[in-house]
């Protein structure tokens, strides 16, 4: 089937050089003079690509991309910018309203050509893996373990490579307030729906970005029901490749339902002799839920600066040969990424706590891509 592009630009000549460029090599053209006219264009004729000038009277390039973007039936469609606008803060806006790909001017028709075969190879890609993203659980045997801050830094580090989203399943969770986020309307309205009314749109309502790139659904101050849950982690499945769950500390009707779910659990650990019991207890019972060891991943977040050794024995002791992937974490740093609203990956990134976090991600994403392999 032949692509259609739409291209969006206020010049007429531009239109019409650009579009012969693409209809030479293959492409159906659709032509838009400006913002308004496009909008309407991309809802009736929904373009598999759209070629987007920046400096247009009325409405602007950003403006056009942050709108379709918004639009949930409309948010999939690739957005090249084409512009003249080589600065770096530009670009910068560009990716953040949501460009798949920045193009500056003069630019030779067959790098344009490129760019945009690039771009739509990478589109059909992730709608092949759509249908099967992954979700990546992370629960503390307790609270006050860290878990948040693992979920926020894992979820970072996935997002530098792979469509991810980090979503809170903790009521008046603080997955926000770690990334400096509000909390969206959609997110309170979406937790007040009957499962069966949790649709795709209703999903994206309650989605916000990060500066950083990554997306995330922050939990409302209304409890989920494990029904409502399913239905969430079903939905932002679609929407993503990999989708990190904050359960929270301890097992709860929720959890239970997700965690069978996930193809990696994270079990953030204490070394204290509670915390071993507890984490002994959660191993058994996931066990029993049916989630293999093989999907565990044991983090101790060793923010009171305790002997590695002396505590890797004892959690070794209570429970075998596990491995434990430890995040030397100074409460500093912890304290400086929360007030910042930048995980410790994107804030502090030459920190050994950063190194640490990121080389859990990277095990995570090594077990989902075996998975798929």
């Amino acid at each position: 089937m032949t692509e259609r592009i739409l291209i969006i630009d206020d010049d007429p000549d531009a239109l019409t050089l650009i579009g012969l460029t693409l209809e030479r090599r293959g492409y159906a053209v659709l032509k838009a003079s400006g913002g308004a006219e496009a909008l309407v264009m991309v809802d009736t004729d929904r373009p598999d690509l759209i070629l987007l000038d920046l400096m247009m009277p009325h409405m602007d390039g950003y403006e056009v991309c942050r709108r379709i973007k918004a639009d949930p039936r409309l948010a999939n469609i690739p957005i090249v910018m084409l512009t003249a606008k080589a600065q770096m803060a530009s670009q910068v806006e560009g990716y953040r309203v949501g460009a798949d790909d920045y193009v500056t001017k003069p630019v030779h028709p067959d790098d344009l050509a490129a760019h945009i075969r690039t771009v739509l190879e990478r589109m059909k890609e992730r709608e092949m893996s759509r249908a099967s993203g992954h979700a990546v659980g992370v629960i503390g045997v307790k609270g006050g373990v860290g878990t948040t801050t693992i979920a926020v830094n894992v979820a970072a580090t996935l997002a530098a490579s792979r469509p991810t989203i980090v979503a809170d399943f903790v009521a008046n969770g603080t997955v926000a307030i770690h990334l400096g986020l509000s909390v969206p309307p959609g997110a309170e309205a979406l937790a007040r729906r009957e499962a069966n009314a949790i649709d795709a749109e209703a999903v994206s309502a309650a989605i916000t970005t990060h500066d950083g790139g990554l997306r995330a659904l922050p939990a409302g101050s209304t409890p989920a029901s494990p029904d409502q849950a399913l239905a969430v982690l079903t939905q932002l499945l679609e929407q993503c490749d990999l989708c990190v769950l904050d359960l929270g500390g301890g097992l709860n009707d929720v959890s239970r339902a997700l965690l069978p779910r996930c193809d990696v659990v994270v079990i953030a650990i204490d070394t204290d002799r509670v915390g071993v019991l507890q984490a002994q207890r959660m191993l058994l019972m996931l066990t029993e839920m049916g989630v293999a060891r093989s999907r565990l991943r044991l983090v101790w977040a060793n923010r009171s600066g305790l002997d590695v050794q002396t505590a890797l024995g004892a959690l070794h002791a209570a429970m075998g040969d596990e491995s434990v992937h430890i995040v030397d974490a100074a409460i500093g740093s912890a304290y400086r990424s929360i007030e910042t609203g930048h995980p410790l990956v994107l804030g502090e990134p030459n920190s050994p706590a950063a190194a640490a976090l990121r080389g859990l991600a990277q095990s995570i994403l090594a077990t989902v891509t075996a998975k798929t392999a």
